[in-house]
């Protein structure tokens, strides 16, 4: 989301500055990094390196003058255009450089005077029009744009490892759905540790915790919508949550095993107290000799435990 984002950023590379002061660079950033990142109606940006190559191509192709012979779907960006005539020329009246630049592009006329006054307005504050109705270019002015279009590439690689993070997926071929995470903060809770795996759903949450005191372990069991979903939230194993480095796992289920967990209060629950019950995992095997202990001081020693 952009208020994440922004946060991020400004945590990473605004420290020093006011609040109100960096989130009117970021927006500017935000602005500049167009086309290669687009927020949508919900608040959510993207970045896609198509539109972010093809935005380069067509920069490239403007400042070699051969904007006019290009066909319709290779046609650079009007602001660029605009920008550069500029540069070349310093100053010159908006009626002229918009009949200039008329010749490079198709299109109505209206349509093309609505397209050049918006190029012209996202050209700032590079490109200025005074009072007489002269553009200008200035190079102070545009190493400020230079300036908003490296934060708005920060932008864009900003989502792009968060995008890339969230679409890899560890192998997981035997379609496993059940998880065990570790390391987990004493604040963690099911909607914070969803937060932090999305948007990868997890169906179940099975905390470990002391039967007897209740003390959270700082660990537990996750079950994940789909297997897909497991691989990918395997995939962001150390990832920070809540200042901690979670550990994740796969965790198959074992013959006899109760999973997912009973829903506290329903038919055969045996939970205790955390933010989702925990559940005992199976009943007495028939015949069945092996224990876990856990749970054990560091300087226990098999007499200790035979005595016990």
């Amino acid at each position: 989301s952009v208020k994440k984002l922004r946060k991020e950023l400004q945590d990473e590379h605004g420290t020093d500055k006011p609040k109100a002061e960096f989130k009117k660079i970021f927006e500017s950033a935000l602005e500049a990094a167009s086309p290669a990142v687009q927020v949508d109606k919900d608040g959510i940006a993207s970045y896609n390196k198509k539109r972010g190559r093809e935005n380069e191509e067509n920069m490239e192709t403007v400042e070699s003058g051969n904007a006019q012979v290009l066909p319709d779907s290779e046609k650079p960006s009007l602001k660029h255009a605009l920008r550069v005539k500029l540069k070349g020329e310093g100053s010159m009246p908006v009626k002229k450089l918009r009949k200039e630049l008329r010749k490079g592009f198709e299109g109505s006329k209206d349509e093309f005077r609505k397209e050049f006054e918006s190029a012209l307005a996202a050209s700032s504050p590079s490109v200025q029009v005074d009072e007489d109705g002269v553009a200008s270019y200035s190079k102070k002015r545009a190493r400020k744009g230079e300036q908003a279009d490296e934060a708005g590439k920060k932008i864009g690689e900003k989502i792009e490892e968060a995008a890339a993070t969230s679409a890899k997926v560890t192998n997981n071929p035997d379609g496993i759905t059940r998880l065990f995470v570790g390391n987990l903060s004493w604040k963690i809770d099911e909607k914070s540790l969803q937060k932090a795996l999305a948007p990868n759903v997890v169906t179940h949450f099975k905390w470990l915790t002391d039967q007897e005191s209740g003390k959270f372990y700082g660990s537990g069991f996750i079950e994940m919508a789909t297997p897909d979903d497991a691989g990918r939230a395997v995939a962001m194993a150390g990832s920070d949550v809540l200042g901690r480095p979670v550990k994740i796992t796969y965790s198959p289920t074992r013959p006899g095993d109760v999973w997912p967990p009973v829903a506290p209060g329903e038919e055969g629950d045996r939970s205790s107290s955390r933010p989702s019950a925990p559940v005992a995992m199976s009943d007495k095997p028939s015949g069945c000799r092996k224990l876990f202990a856990g749970n054990l001081d560091y300087e226990i020693t098999d007499e200790k435990m035979y005595e016990f």
